[in-house]
């Protein structure tokens, strides 16, 4: 029932709600007066209850008679300012309904539909307002999607660019922390060779002072062999002189022998037997003192040769010095470089760990970026989605 009744247009409903009630005080003052007429004709006529009852009667027929009016009026007049005023909300509604912000509920009074009208303007206005922010808002975040789709993108492509330039700067890395590795590999094994070197050049050295003390010795050697040489070539002179001597006292013997006769010839004999071998000692001698000068001849030589020597041992040892000396240096020196070689190596190894790191956070970058520019084309896209539901309202 309710609800055939709410499905009635609101004129309609209205009516027949005026109908009803003008008909139920209509047929109230009928019963009334019905009533009030029984009540009287059962009472003595001219009693003042009669007349009580007659005015009651009257005034039942009457007052739904001057009321009603009055009510149809009032009602008719309340029906009209309120259908006026929610057609006039209708219209309203209805253009906002289009978009169209721009119109505003007038309506007169202090009631209820005023009351509608002024808070229906107050969300319209809040409502435009809201929509005037949106599109601001909207229009900055499609310009700050435009910005930030351009730094992601040129974001991306610099994170890509730095990812290749850091490939090719982790495979240098470590193609130069190989090299540096070599070099460093290199340098150990020439401070090795090195080492062996200043130990060889050591042992040379000492090789040579061995030779200078063998030469010095050896010079002394000969000295002295020349000075025996020449002790020997004194004695060989004395033998000599008393050979000469000798020869002369057997010549002398011979002589006498001679003048002796038969009785010197023994001694004669005898003398001639010293002659012989006083020539043969003093040729003896004379080869001795040939030989003798020979080996003072061969021993001043061998002076000379072992005193040559000995500088030239000298000038070794000495140069052997400054050799052993350069050698400590360039042993030092490779040592350094052996520990500059392996400090290198260490650093560039950190280097290219350092480079392999910042080619993952450039990876990481590159996803970061290309998961921002899909953010931004998603935010571009709500943008325009939020703009043209935006459009629909002016």
């Amino acid at each position: 029932m309710f609800a055939l009744v709410g499905r009635l247009p609101v004129k309609l409903r209205s009516a027949i709600a005026i109908l009803l009630l003008v008909g139920g005080f209509i047929g109230f003052g009928l019963y009334a007066r019905s009533v009030a007429h029984s009540i009287a004709a059962a009472l003595p006529a001219g009693s003042a209850a009669r007349a009580e009852l007659d005015l009651l009667a009257a005034l039942a027929l009457w007052v739904p008679i001057v009321l009603v009016p009055v009510g149809l009026f009032m009602q008719a007049s309340t029906w009209v300012s309120v259908i006026g005023a929610l057609k006039h909300a209708a219209r309203v509604i209805a253009i906002a309904a289009t978009g169209d912000l721009s119109p505003r509920m007038t309506i007169a009074g202090k009631d209820e539909l005023h009351q509608m009208g002024v808070a229906f303007n107050t969300m319209i206005t809040q409502f435009e307002t809201t929509v005037r922010g949106m599109r601001q808002a909207i229009d900055e975040l499609d310009r700050s999607s435009v910005d930030l789709e351009a730094v992601s993108a040129t974001m991306a492509s610099a994170a890509e660019a730095t990812a290749v330039e850091l490939g090719t700067a982790t495979e240098s890395a470590r193609r130069a922390n190989h090299e540096v590795e070599s070099i460093a590999t290199g340098t150990e094994q020439l401070r090795q060779a090195i080492g062996e070197v200043s130990a060889n050049t050591t042992a040379v050295s000492r090789s040579t002072d061995d030779a200078v003390a063998n030469v010095e010795e050896a010079t002394a050697n000969v000295a002295r062999l020349r000075e025996s040489s020449l002790a020997i070539g004194e004695v060989v002179r004395s033998i000599n002189a008393i050979a000469a001597q000798t020869n002369l006292l057997a010549l002398n013997a011979t002589i006498e022998a001679a003048r002796a006769g038969e009785a010197g010839r023994g001694f004669a004999i005898v003398a001639g037997e010293v002659k012989e071998l006083a020539q043969m000692t003093a040729d003896a001698t004379e080869e001795i003192s040939r030989r003798v000068d020979a080996i003072q001849h061969d021993t001043d030589e061998a002076v000379a040769a072992v005193t040559g020597f000995a500088d030239v041992i000298r000038l070794i040892g000495e140069h052997q010095v400054s050799i052993a000396g350069a050698i400590e240096e360039q042993t030092a020196a490779i040592g350094a470089m052996a520990q500059g070689a392996g400090t290198v190596s260490d650093t560039s190894a950190r280097i290219g760990d350092a480079i392999g790191g910042a080619g993952r956070a450039a990876e990481e970058v590159r996803g970061v970026s290309a998961e921002t520019l899909r953010t931004v084309t998603d935010l571009t896209s709500t943008a325009g989605r939020l703009r043209d539901l935006a459009a629909r309202f002016s």
